[in-house]
């Protein structure tokens, strides 16, 4: 609810705001009040459709992680701009309509500087846009480079304030029993397809756990009444998001079935390292699926190859930037005092497709308002220097001020 509340939220306001400027830059060149609507509707709420459906799509893929909670969250805020982008080109042009000649923008000296100032703005970057190129993209290369070492995990007490009750237990068990008693381990160690002794067997599945590597102890096998199943609770040398932590686990299940007791690992840290690598190995198969889908959909909506193309490589750079700048203060633990964050830690494991979903939806959306506006003035003039400029003159500020509000 709170993911769909937000993005239904910063979507409606974006589309109504967007087809709310166009109408009175309409108005404002004379055009009668429902001639304008018609036009700000068939041209701002045609590009509020197509960037709808690109968010409705990327939050939609949420569902390919195959995590219950997320596939709900990605349906229901993709339901939340499905409304959004209705209400936008049916309340909006209804009110629009009510409010009549009030909407006529009148003649302010303010305004025209801040036109003119957009218009230097734009005529800077029409001169200068290999050097404006070149600098964004090492820029954002740089930010990016942090991220190439991103470590995945869910938060655990050891990561909430010193003066936090939760935080003064896990230190005081760390201190007193070691890193990895906050960590522990439970194996459930099924022998039911064991022939000769059971309990033999367990003991020699305890007996090869405490031969792993980073293992501070093993509690002997408990077995249920029938004998078929024990329980083993292994206390790792390390914490519950260390590295080493992850590979005891992968070590534990790879000795399964060597005396026929298949081993199966679980509890909070087991679970969260689970949850982390699946997350992890479904980034990419995302990514390139709503990236690819967007490719496909600019290409339809704009007829152009390069415009999908420059899209999608500032939608790339725009993501490992952002991700290089949470692995610099969140992982790495620079400026964390600035930014007043208790412990560094792994980047919470849902973040990453997270954000992919959120801020490829918004690169879309920002995409399409600005090409479409220089595409309606490209077709007046055939001028593309003096669309491009028009462009960032009309709906650089709105994409500005939609990116505040979100």
């Amino acid at each position: 609810l709170s993911l769909a509340g937000m993005i239904g939220l910063a979507v409606g306001i974006d589309y109504a705001l967007f087809i709310f400027t166009k109408h009175r830059q309409f108005l404002g060149e004379g055009i009668q009040k429902n001639e304008s609507i018609a036009r700000a509707t068939g041209t701002a709420g045609s590009a509020v459709v197509f960037a709808g459906l690109t968010v409705i799509v990327a939050l939609c893929g949420l569902t390919i992680v195959n995590i219950p909670f997320m596939s709900a969250m990605g349906l229901t805020a993709g339901l939340s701009v499905l409304l959004a982008v209705l209400a936008s080109i049916t309340l909006v042009p209804a009110v629009l309509s009510i409010t009549g000649k009030r909407m006529i923008p009148k003649p302010n000296k303010k305004k025209e500087k801040q036109s003119s100032e957009t218009n230097v703005w734009g005529r800077f970057v029409t001169k200068n846009p290999i050097m404006l190129s070149v600098c964004s993209i090492l820029i954002l290369l740089v930010i990016s480079i942090p991220s190439m070492h991103l470590e995945l995990g869910l938060p655990d007490a050891g990561m909430k304030a010193k003066d936090n009750p939760d935080r003064q237990a896990y230190d005081l068990l760390a201190d007193g029993f070691g890193e990895g008693f906050n960590g522990q381990l439970t194996i459930v160690a099924d022998a039911t397809n064991v022939t000769g002794n059971k309990a033999e067997a367990f003991a020699d599945a305890v007996k090869e756990i405490k031969g792993l590597d980073h293992v501070a102890s093993v509690t002997p096998a408990m077995p249920n009444k029938e004998g078929n199943f024990a329980i083993i609770t292994v206390v790792p040398t390390t914490g519950p998001n260390d590295v080493a932590t992850k590979d005891l686990v992968k070590d534990v299940r790879s000795l399964s079935d060597k005396n026929g007791v298949d081993l199966l690992v679980t509890g909070s840290t087991a679970v969260n390292i689970d949850i982390s690598d699946r997350l992890n190995d479904a980034i990419p198969v995302f990514a390139v699926l709503i990236v690819g889908f967007a490719f496909v959909l600019l290409t339809i909506v704009f007829r152009s190859l390069l415009v999908p193309l420059v899209a999608v490589a500032g939608f790339i750079l725009t993501m490992t930037a952002t991700l290089g700048i949470c692995v610099f203060v969140l992982q790495d633990g620079n400026l964390i005092d600035f930014f007043k964050i208790p412990e560094k830690g792994p980047i919470l494991a849902f973040l990453p497709i997270l954000s992919i979903g959120i801020l490829f939806g918004l690169a879309m959306d920002y995409q399409v308002f600005l090409v479409s506006r220089m595409r309606e003035e490209y077709v007046k003039t055939k001028n593309p220097v003096q669309a491009i400029q028009a462009g960032l003159k009309h709906s650089g500020p709105v994409v500005t001020a939609a990116g505040l509000i979100m």
